[in-house]
């Protein structure tokens, strides 16, 4: 076996199959598929965005987190908002309605930009074919055209919570957006066929010049002019002092197997920590999706949106109580509340969730390199320069807008983010790789999946395929398949239910491969999209 390229885009598993079958390693089949990514969904993702990989390089026998999240430009401060603040978005907690939606929408919610940056580092650390090269399949679907989909079409028709700007207005908002993705105004059928030259463009500035181009030259000249001169925060000097972050993942032991993630401000720690948690329970005596295997799981979540709204955020910032939220001690007090059955409240003025307008790769080669990749643009800016033809990212409406809370705004700030791009090994070596887009939902349907196949002997497809629940207050939500099941019996225990559909996007997108003995296989998500290749 070669490898497996798994992603929710059939498209992009396409680019990414390709680079393998051309000698190159999962690193550089994953950057392939997630630039193809940014053409063929680009509400979610693009060169205009940010995120995080981990990344294992069988040859080096090394595994490390790259992060590129999205930084507040340096001429925000943390009162920018705040005379603005219209109110909180109900149910959104540390979501917040600004006067014209500006933080939501426009050029004052945008960040600096990171991917780019962070494709470069993984490449030049671990990638095996030439930069270049990688770029070439996205560069000529944005230049001779893609046929939109009808997973892109539905989402594109997808009515946001209340509060949430949705897609008509963010592809209506720039005339130049308006242009390139819409007829008129009007959203463009499934098989439509959508060019973007300019996008093209840029990528093969990039392909020929390199990072710095991006981030010193041509381009960045254009990013800065534009949001300068349109009231955004991010600068030339911003563009040009932006760094990737490289660090060991954090890591935890669950049953017999090691689980690594990507630390904060991405949620792989919150990860390790609802696996801490359940480890103290017998998950498979319990029984899978039992009434009491709900119960736990759903209080685990809410001690760990409870910690979320009290503690997280950029540690470079703020001082983060990570060593005692992982520590035994402190894990046990989590089993014994959850065993008692108390009532646990999430504070809901500092909770924080996200949405689904991220996507994600998950690769493993034949020679056992593994790379799993979260990118996103937040929710979509609406805003592109002219000429440059990506859109950017809005990760200013994830800060919370009034100054002294964790996740306040200042200046090279990162907010925090549910991405937790995950790696699971079996005796030192790589044996699962997952990740997705949904938000907070992210790192709680990849613990679910991890769960069913470590726990319950599930396959990797089972696994991924399986009802899921989900809560981060009060709010228990299951998908229709579980809903039914266990309404009388939960309802009676206390929990408010919400019902869900039975395949419901809500939950995030796990993209997941495995890798066991003479084997590779991958699993998308039915929940949305669907693309895997496999190379025999």
């Amino acid at each position: 076996m070669k490898g497996v390229v798994v992603a929710p885009q059939p498209q992009a598993v396409e680019a990414g199959r390709a680079v393998l079958l051309k000698d190159g390693n999962a690193i550089d089949a994953a950057i392939a598929t997630a630039l193809v990514q940014g053409i063929v969904d680009p509400m979610n993702a693009g060169i205009g965005g940010f995120g995080c990989i981990q990344v294992y390089s069988s040859s080096k026998d090394e595994v490390k987190a790259i992060s590129f999240h999205g930084e507040v430009g340096s001429k925000a401060s943390p009162e920018v908002f705040a005379e603005d603040v219209v109110g909180q978005i109900a149910g959104h907690a540390e979501r917040f309605s600004v006067k014209d939606d500006v933080n939501q929408i426009g050029y004052k919610s945008v960040t600096l930009p990171g991917v780019v940056r962070g494709f470069w580092e993984a490449h030049s650390r671990f990638g095996r074919i030439s930069w270049e090269e990688l770029f070439q399949p996205a560069i000529h679907l944005a230049r001779d055209g893609w046929t939109v989909e009808h997973h892109v079409w539905e989402a594109w028709h997808r009515v946001p919570d209340t509060g949430h700007r949705d897609a008509r207005a963010r592809l209506n908002f720039s005339p130049y957006v308006r242009g390139i993705y819409t007829n008129d105004g009007e959203f463009l059928l499934p098989g439509t066929l959508l060019r973007n030259p300019d996008y093209s463009r840029s990528l093969e500035r990039i392909a020929e010049g390199g990072v710095e181009v991006f981030y010193r030259g041509e381009i960045a000249d254009r990013i800065a002019e534009d949001l300068s001169d349109n009231g955004g925060f991010v600068t030339k000097a911003d563009l040009k002092g932006y760094r990737a972050e490289v660090t060991d993942p954090v890591s935890t032991e669950y049953r017999e197997s090691k689980v690594t993630s990507v630390p904060l401000p991405a949620s792989g720690g919150q990860l390790i920590q609802l696996l801490k948690i359940v480890e103290g329970f017998d998950l498979s005596d319990i029984g899978f999706l039992s009434s009491k295997y709900v119960d736990i799981l759903a209080r685990t979540m809410q001690i760990i949106f409870r910690d979320r709204a009290l503690y997280l955020g950029d540690p470079k910032f703020i001082e983060v109580p990570q060593t005692r939220l992982l520590s035994e001690s402190y894990i046990e007090e989590c089993q014994d509340l959850i065993r008692r059955r108390e009532v646990i409240q999430v504070p809901k003025l500092t909770a924080l969730k996200e949405g689904r307008n991220t996507t994600h790769t998950t690769v493993i080669d034949g020679e056992g390199n593994v790379c799993t990749l979260t990118h996103t643009l937040g929710s979509c800016s609406g805003i592109a320069t002219p000429g440059l033809g990506f859109m950017y990212n809005n990760a200013m409406y994830q800060f919370h807008p009034l100054p002294g809370n964790p996740n306040s705004i200042s200046p090279g700030k990162r907010r925090l983010t549910g991405i937790a791009p995950t790696i699971v090994w079996k005796e030192a070596q790589p044996y699962m790789a997952l990740g997705a887009p949904g938000g907070t939902k992210i790192f709680c349907g990849i613990f679910q999946v991890i769960l069913g196949v470590i726990d319950f002997g599930l396959t990797l497809a089972e696994a991924v395929s399986a009802p899921r629940l989900y809560i981060d207050s009060d709010e228990l939500r299951l998908e229709a398949r579980i809903y039914f099941a266990l309404k009388k019996v939960l309802e009676a225990g206390g929990w408010k239910l919400k019902y869900m559909k039975s395949y419901d996007n809500f939950f995030s997108l796990v993209q997941s491969a495995l890798k066991d003995e003479d084997r590779i296989i991958g699993a998308s998500d039915p929940r949305g999209g669907g693309g895997v290749a496999e190379l025999t």
